[in-house]
Formats: structure tokens, sequence, C-alpha cells
């Protein structure tokens, strides 16, 4: 059995990450609903998100960099995104 270079279980923790995060930005956005800062909770809850990502993204390239700067074989996983907040 040839084994893929792109395990499906990476995308399947990717969007769980995403879902998880998205899940966490709605509860810490409906307070700011309630007070009139934002129209929708889902404003909120896709900002951090996106935010919570990109954090995740360059800490984890920062790994990459370096173990391509210190010549140690590594591959860019996806399954490093996931984490539940």
């Amino acid at each position: 059995m040839r084994k893929s270079k792109f395990p499906i279980i990476n995308l399947i923790l990717f969007f769980a990450t995403i879902g998880t995060t998205l899940f966490v930005g709605y509860q810490f956005s409906k307070p700011l609903v309630v007070y009139g800062v934002i129209e929708r909770a889902w404003q909120g809850a896709v900002i951090f998100s996106m935010s919570i990502l990109a954090i995740l993204g360059c800490h984890e390239m920062g790994h990459k960099l370096m173990a391509n700067k210190r010549k140690i074989a590594a591959s860019l996983k996806v399954t490093d995104f996931c984490s539940i907040p």
C-alpha cells in the first residue's frame, strides 16, 4: 500500500482547528453583541479564528525555518495546527 504524501488526517485536524477556534470566538463574541460593540457574534468569531490561525501559522513556520537552517529533515505538517483553545 502506497503512503500518501498528504494524509487525510492532516486535513481533518486542520478543519477541526478552524471549527474549534470559530466556536470559541463565537462564545467570546456574544457579550460584545449584547453591549453593541459588534452586530453579530460571527463577525468576532471569524476575526478571532483568523487571528489564532495566523499566530499558529507563524509559530509553526518558525519551526520549519529553523529545521531548514540546521539542515534537519522536517515536513511542514498541518497536524501541528491542531489545538483546542
